[in-house]
């Protein structure tokens, strides 16, 4: 059986008071910013960034059964009047920063901060990275990393993922891989797709290799990583599963050069 989070675990709760006293911080652009964040803002155990603070602060005074924050908006499960939940997103105001891989050589996920991040580590090898906090209703719960490694071999794309526990109790994710053709600005097409439900895990899971399919058209490509999970120890309906916002790597182009063979690269 898989392990589970101790019984004994701190309930991470941020009492509605403190919202209010919380000083407004503005959604940040992460255009112009570094891999390194401001400073963080603890909150009774949970270290919350200053990325994702006005997220979290959104969720915890809109007390949804279930939330996920992110850089870039709030995930929110609501319950209708039928007893049916919703999944519901309210983007913020910032994109994804794109990081040098030869500035950052660290592989665990440090190089990005706290917020969503790509680097391209060579024209074959790029890594992205996204951060979360989820909670339920008034209560952060805990913190987690999705991390997508994408190396093509040729025409054939290839993927690693990685899941990290920051923070909270043990983590049962369904994720699933996708591959997605920009067809040059028309509606985008699929080009395989991958689930992967590992067992619950207090810490760290990494995928084995996923290996795509091989992409015959010259385009534009990324992949795209689905996930929900369920937090283990949390009463439900808030126990899970969550729903993470959908997560999209790195964009790699396959093109046939004349009179040589085709391959793809990292734009």
């Amino acid at each position: 059986m898989p392990t589970t989070a101790g019984s004994a675990r701190p309930r991470l709760r941020r009492a509605a008071v403190a919202v209010a006293a919380a000083a407004a911080v503005p959604a940040l652009s992460l255009l112009s910013m570094g891999p390194v964040v401001a400073a963080p803002v603890p909150q009774d155990g949970v270290r919350v960034p200053q990325t994702l603070r006005p997220c979290v602060e959104r969720a915890l005074q809109r007390a949804a059964d279930r939330w996920f924050c992110t850089a870039e908006g709030l995930r929110e499960s609501v319950r209708l009047l039928s007893g049916q939940s919703e999944d519901r997103f309210t983007p913020l105001a910032t994109r994804p920063v794109h990081v040098s891989g030869q500035d950052q050589g660290r592989r665990d996920g440090e190089w990005c901060g706290d917020i969503t991040c790509h680097r391209v580590i060579s024209d074959y090898i790029a890594e992205s990275v996204a951060n979360g906090i989820y909670g339920t209703g008034h209560a952060v719960e805990g913190r987690v990393r999705f991390t997508v490694r994408t190396s093509l071999n040729g025409r054939q794309p290839r993927f690693k993922v990685s899941f990290d526990v920051m923070v909270g109790p043990a983590i049962k994710p369904m994720l699933t891989v996708s591959c997605q053709d920009s067809n040059g600005g028309l509606p985008e097409g699929g080009c395989g797709s991958w689930p992967v439900s590992p067992k619950a895990f207090k810490r760290t899971w990494t995928s084995k290799l996923i290996h795509g399919n091989r992409l015959e058209d010259d385009s534009t490509y990324h992949a795209t990583l689905g996930a929900q999970f369920e937090a283990q120890g949390v009463p439900k309906p808030g126990g899970g599963p969550w729903t993470a916002d959908t997560f999209k790597t790195k964009s790699w182009d396959c093109w046939t050069p004349r009179g040589t063979p085709a391959l793809c690269e990292f734009k």
